[in-house]
């Protein structure tokens, strides 16, 4: 696979799939220019209101959106998601989109990088619930850690 390429590609190129990018902001689009089998959609997925795991820069209010409530989604085949320690809520609250969810890629840790981080059992759990299990884990790296004790 060509370097800066999705592993999802060659299918989208192909017109075999569809590719929607949901991005927080519409700042957060600019420049971007979605390809003949994109989409792209501005909302900041969640739950509720959540605090961040990041220092605050600037502060402000914002209206999350489920993402089984986003509207004309269609059946999702592939979902990849990636959102910085938000992933369990995210999918928590989208049983109706996991239903039709043949292959779901997600960002996981097995120790916390962000405060009141869900980890790799918290989203297996959830995801056997939902009737979906672990197929094989890619990408996985370390981190450099301090040591443990004090």
């Amino acid at each position: 696979m060509p370097s800066g390429q999705e592993h999802y590609h060659s299918l989208v190129a192909q017109g075999c799939a569809r590719l929607y990018r949901v991005k927080p902001s519409e700042s957060s689009l600019a420049g971007l220019s979605p390809e003949e089998h994109e989409r792209f959609i501005s909302h900041f997925l969640g739950a509720e209101p959540e605090t961040s795991n990041f220092a605050v820069t600037e502060k402000a209010t914002v209206e999350t959106v489920r993402l089984g409530d986003l509207p004309d989604l269609p059946p999702i085949d592939l979902l990849t998601i990636d959102t910085q320690s938000t992933e369990l809520t995210i999918l928590q609250n989208s049983p109706r989109v996991l239903s039709s969810v043949l292959v779901l890629e997600s960002e996981v840790e097995f120790v916390p990088l962000y405060r009141e981080q869900a980890l790799f059992e918290h989203l297996q759990f959830a995801l056997d619930t939902q009737g979906l299990v672990m197929h094989k884990m890619i990408d996985i790296v370390g981190r450099p850690m301090l040591p443990w004790g004090g």
